[in-house]
């Protein structure tokens, strides 16, 4: 038995093997004598036809077809056996020549990964600091976790909390709906688009209705560039009283006895959070210069095996049977089919 390997692009193997005419031959006889035992072939008994009588009752190709159905798998094992191949899937027989006989099949392979000079790649991961700003914030923080709420009645300022209707609507159709909605008017924040804040700030008690232009480059596209009309019935505006700075707010926010033994933990905790976020951000960074510089090649067979699966996926979500949507020839599917291939 000759064999023959070439590596091809996409993580393949071509595999062409080539035997001897002896091992066709015995074969061939034994392909015959099945299919005499199989057939009545006139004048003799059950398996006891010699293989030209059966090749020109049945056919000469009929006993091809048949050798070939134990040749070629029994061939494809010893090959892959003796060079050492460990494909992931079955092969996929391209070509057979009967004289010489030998077959050609293309062996699905794992899938090749070469990271590049990934060995190259140097970043440096940037120092942390903690600055006044970042410690007044977290002190702000806690002192805002221990405020008190006081009625108010004026119209809404920043940093009160309200208690209100919320709804909105974008082309006529109902965008958001929180009855009995309770939050902070804090600068800056965002209440289904940014700009509400805005329009709150200086609203008294009742109803109010106001129009908000969501930013072209918002991340619901159903929503960017578009205008919400908000409707909001005020209930409630509460002032938010912020106790000092002091010994008492931080024996009240733990186990410390002065303002100072709490501002050193708040600084520790910011620079823990800080390193954690600087090395996230480093590894990610390192992750993304080598996946830029590296490359995969993976066989056809994988990427078939995925597209079938998602497949299955979508038809059981749907309650279709996931072997008719695996094997339809409507054009959406198939359209379909590319679109999860180039994904």
């Amino acid at each position: 038995m000759k064999v023959t390997t070439e590596r091809i692009p996409e993580a393949q193997i071509v595999l062409e093997v080539e035997l001897d005419d002896e091992r066709v031959a015995k074969s061939l006889n034994q392909a015959a004598r099945r299919l005499s035992q199989r057939y009545r072939i006139p004048g003799f008994r059950k398996g006891k036809a010699p293989r030209a009588i059966v090749e020109q009752t049945l056919g000469a190709d009929a006993v091809f077809e048949e050798a070939i159905e134990r040749m070629i798998p029994n061939a494809y094992e010893q090959a892959i056996k003796d060079e050492g191949i460990e494909p992931i899937g079955p092969p996929e027989v391209e070509n057979i020549d009967r004289d010489p006989f030998r077959f050609r099949a293309r062996l699905p392979m794992p899938p090749e990964i070469d990271l590049g000079s990934y060995r190259e790649i140097a970043r440096v991961e940037e120092p942390v600091a903690v600055t006044d700003d970042d410690l007044a914030d977290a002190v702000l923080e806690v002192r805002r976790r221990h405020a008190m709420l006081e009625p108010v009645e004026r119209p809404v300022e920043l940093n009160d909390r309200l208690k209100a209707d919320v709804r909105a609507a974008i082309d006529g159709q109902q965008a958001l709906d929180q009855p009995d909605a309770e939050f902070h008017v804090r600068e800056g924040m965002v209440i289904g688009i940014p700009g509400v804040v805005d329009e709150l700030v200086g609203l008294g008690l009742g109803e109010h209705t106001f129009t908000v232009d969501a930013p072209d480059d918002w991340d619901d596209e159903a929503v960017a560039g578009k205008t919400a009309v908000f409707t909001v019935t005020i209930k409630e505006i509460k002032k938010e009283i912020l106790p000092d700075a002091d010994d008492d707010l931080a024996s009240e926010a733990g186990e410390f006895d002065t303002i100072d033994a709490l501002r050193a933990k708040l600084r520790e905790d910011l620079r823990t959070g800080k390193e954690e976020r600087s090395r996230e951000e480093h590894n990610e960074a390192l992750v993304q210069a080598v996946l830029e510089g590296a490359s995969i090649e993976f066989p056809p067979l994988l990427a078939q095996n995925e597209i079938e699966h998602m497949l299955h996926e979508v038809a059981r979500s749907i309650g279709q049977d996931p072997r008719e949507l695996v094997q339809s020839q409507d054009p959406k599917v198939i359209q379909m089919r590319e679109r999860m291939r180039e994904e």
